[in-house]
């Protein structure tokens, strides 16, 4: 990855709806995300606690303390549950939980606690 490419954009991750290819390859409806979203709504977590490196979905790989995998995958799991219950009864209100009360602070602020 260049330097230059580090200088435009605030984060290496992107996700996009649609992948075209004619005589180049384009995403459209593409836009530059935090890992944060990508821990959350990815794949699958898995955690090396060791070397302290989160797996999402099996391939894409971050670097994380171990204590902050740990509270993230607790997090995600408190999220799954979380819209688990709304989507099998679409009137229960979730948002003012704690857990996604946690979620939103963390989405909004990226993890800097602001």
């Amino acid at each position: 990855m260049s330097d230059e490419w580090r200088c435009r954009y605030e984060s290496p991750f992107v996700i996009f709806h649609e992948k075209v290819k004619t005589t180049k390859v384009y995403l459209r409806d593409s836009t530059v995300v935090s890992p944060f979203p990508l821990l959350f709504f990815g794949g699958e977590l898995s955690v090396d606690h060791a070397s302290g490196i989160v797996t999402v979905d099996g391939w894409l790989q971050m670097k994380a303390p171990a204590r902050i995998a740990v509270l993230i995958n607790q997090l995600r799991k408190g999220v799954d549950r979380c819209l688990e219950t709304k989507i099998v009864d679409p009137n229960t209100d979730i948002q003012g939980t704690k857990v996604i009360t946690a979620l939103i602070a963390l989405l909004q602020y990226d993890g800097s606690g602001a």
